[in-house]
Parts: structure tokens; C-alpha cells; sequence
């Protein structure tokens, strides 16, 4: 019960820094630190997507550098009749 109490103390503290007036970096990081001690996960990453270029790049990434993956959908078939098909 005290790891909860810990846990939505620092949400709230973290809704209170949200409060005030941030820029989109700043703000999106805050999130993502959020989100990691809520979900006691280890990595997090937002995306953006860039319309012009058709991608998706990664704004925020902890643990990694700039990340950028195709928007367009792509259909992969594997030749196993009982495998699935893939669609991204």
C-alpha cells in the first residue's frame, strides 16, 4: 500500500508541474516520465507525425536517439499456410 501511496503522490506532483505553462518538449517528457513510473516500465517514446515527410518521428525516446518509421501501411505475407498475415 505505501508503493501506491509513493506512486500517486508523484502523479500528483507531476499533474501539478503539467499545470504550469510548458513548451511541447518539456511537457511531452513530463508525460513520458510519468508513464514510466506508473507503468514501472523501462523505455517510453512519443511520436509525431510528419505529414510533408510521411513519417512518424519519435519526439520524445528515452533510451534511444530519434526514431523514424514509415507511416504507409505495408502488407507482409509469409508463405506458411498457417501463419497470420501481417499488417503495419
Amino acid at each position: 500500500m505505501r508503493d501506491r501511496a509513493a506512486t500517486l503522490e508523484r502523479v500528483l506532483e507531476i499533474t501539478r508541474e503539467l499545470a504550469r505553462p510548458l513548451d511541447l518538449n518539456t511537457l511531452l517528457a513530463k508525460v513520458v516520465d510519468a508513464a514510466l513510473l506508473i507503468l514501472d516500465a523501462e523505455r517510453g517514446t512519443v511520436f509525431l507525425y510528419d505529414a510533408q515527410a510521411d513519417v512518424l518521428t519519435s519526439r520524445v525516446a528515452t533510451g534511444s536517439g530519434e526514431l523514424r518509421i514509415p507511416a504507409k501501411p505495408r502488407t507482409v505475407h509469409v508463405d506458411e499456410p498457417e501463419a497470420a498475415v501481417l499488417e503495419t
